[in-house]
């Protein structure tokens, strides 16, 4: 029952058959911060699985960690410039760092990319479905507890040195199939240069992320 489930969930002590959840809406945080003053041994528990909802801007860090895909969503250059939503695989770092911007390894012949070429802005949607928490606790993808992430940016091009090797080590890592794709589709490492964050993770309506606060935040804490 592991499959599919990133180490770090494992690693973090937290149990994939009975996980507390803090979006449950009969959750009781006075409940909880009473239980922080006068059971000690607590704290361990609450910090396993995804952040507290209300901790929005580790979540959303949480989240684009531990995920390995998503949406890109572009403006087509082949539908007149109607929006255009294509699978992408990702990473943030290997599973024991994370930098919060999101990598991708592609090629000049996709699709996607050849919007990129015209226009570089560009939407990406992780969601937590993805990290298999949501079906653990019967939540439908669209369901508000299962939290769902849309950073908006700029898609550039990560060039030699330092950053590349390290995103092109993470990606191989956790996309192994990708150190064997063909040469020939000349494969560039690039990132999204992130400028705005819209999360929805819990009822009563999305949250607007400052990205220095995103930035700031350590998911893996």
């Amino acid at each position: 029952w592991h499959s599919g489930i990133p180490p770090i969930l494992l690693e973090r002590g937290r149990s994939i058959d009975h996980p507390p959840s803090t979006r449950d809406p009969n959750f009781n945080m006075k409940a909880i911060f009473a239980s922080l003053l006068f059971a000690p041994t607590f704290a361990a528990i609450s910090s396993e699985g995804p952040p507290p909802f209300f901790e929005y801007a580790k979540t959303a860090r949480w989240v684009v960690h531990n995920t390995t895909y998503g949406v890109l969503s572009t403006t087509s250059v082949h539908l007149n410039g109607t929006a255009f939503g294509n699978v992408q695989s990702h990473v943030d770092g290997d599973m024991t760092s994370s930098t919060g911007i999101p990598y991708f390894y592609v090629s000049e012949m996709d699709v996607s990319q050849q919007d990129i070429a015209k226009n570089p802005q560009v939407s990406f949607t992780v969601s937590e479905v993805n990290i298999g928490y949501c079906d653990q606790q019967k939540w439908d993808p669209e369901d508000p507890r299962c939290a769902k992430i849309v950073l908006t940016g700029k898609v550039v091009e990560v060039p030699e040195g330092d950053e590349k090797n390290m995103a092109q080590k993470a990606l191989f890592l956790r996309h192994p199939a990708m150190a064997s794709w063909p040469a020939g589709h000349n494969w560039k490492v690039k990132k999204l240069e992130i400028s705005q964050i819209w999360m929805l993770d819990f009822f009563g309506g999305a949250q607007n992320i400052d990205p220095k606060d995103y930035f700031a935040a350590d998911p893996t804490a």
